[in-house]
């Protein structure tokens, strides 16, 4: 078995030349787990990708809404990701509203 440990970049903000480089890491991850997976070997992938999935990820989707990691460039990239079979475990086990698997202490979430 595999395992891929990742950190995608932050992005900043939306206008930033960091966001830009968050979603082009973000597309060539989906290239080299694309190759992997049509290995014949096992793998897992984890890490912290940065990037809220869902409404259900965040505690204010409405202010959330096109803000780096809540950006729909981002989620489009993400389900390109879980369309190849991936999920996010953490929801597979804690479906309870208001549990997230990262809070921000600087923001109060």
């Amino acid at each position: 078995m595999r395992v891929v440990n990742v950190y995608v970049p932050q992005g900043q903000t939306t206008e930033s030349d960091k966001f830009k480089y968050k979603l082009n890491f973000f597309a060539e991850l989906i290239q080299e787990i694309q190759a992997e997976n049509n290995s014949d070997r096992s793998f897992a992938i984890m890490g912290d990708f940065n990037i809220a999935p869902k409404a259900e990820d965040v505690t204010n989707p409405e202010a959330m809404l096109n803000k780096v990691s809540f950006h729909p460039e981002e989620h489009a990239l993400l389900a390109k990701l879980t369309d190849l079979g991936l999920s996010d475990l953490f929801r597979k086990f804690d479906t309870r509203p208001g549990q997230f698997s990262w809070w921000d202490f600087r923001t109060m979430g």
